[in-house]
């Protein structure tokens, strides 16, 4: 079973992409802010995480999620970034990050999972 870190602080977003996820084969790990993703990223590995830019708590961002996984832990995995805010702007700095796909909020889970299969099988 593939393993999807998640890094989300929307507790109606998580539910339902965790939900549809589990549904679709994946096992699904849910944290809501950097320390904690930083955390299981260092004690686990993952097939892909997936991560919104804005966070509660310190003022670390999504990004900083991405390059951190990059320089500590895989080049390889795929890193899929979701935010609200859209736009050349956010899509190159999510790539600038290391992060392979942007996904803009609102999404459907479908969109999601495509895009995690599609990058899993590269």
């Amino acid at each position: 079973m593939k393993r999807v870190l998640y890094i989300e602080d929307s507790i109606t977003l998580v539910k339902i992409v965790k939900t549809f996820l589990e549904d679709n084969g994946y096992n699904v790990t849910t944290v809501d802010n950097y320390e904690d993703a930083v955390k299981l990223i260092d004690e686990n590995d993952y097939d892909v995480i997936v991560s919104d830019i804005i966070l509660r708590g310190i003022n670390k961002t999504g990004y900083d999620i991405v390059k951190y996984f990059r320089k500590n832990k895989s080049e390889e995995t795929p890193v899929i970034v979701t935010s609200t805010r859209g736009g050349r702007g956010v899509v190159v700095a999510s790539k600038m990050s290391g992060a392979n796909q942007f996904l803009q909020k609102p999404f459907n889970p479908e969109d999601l999972l495509k895009i995690i299969e599609e990058e899993i099988n590269k």
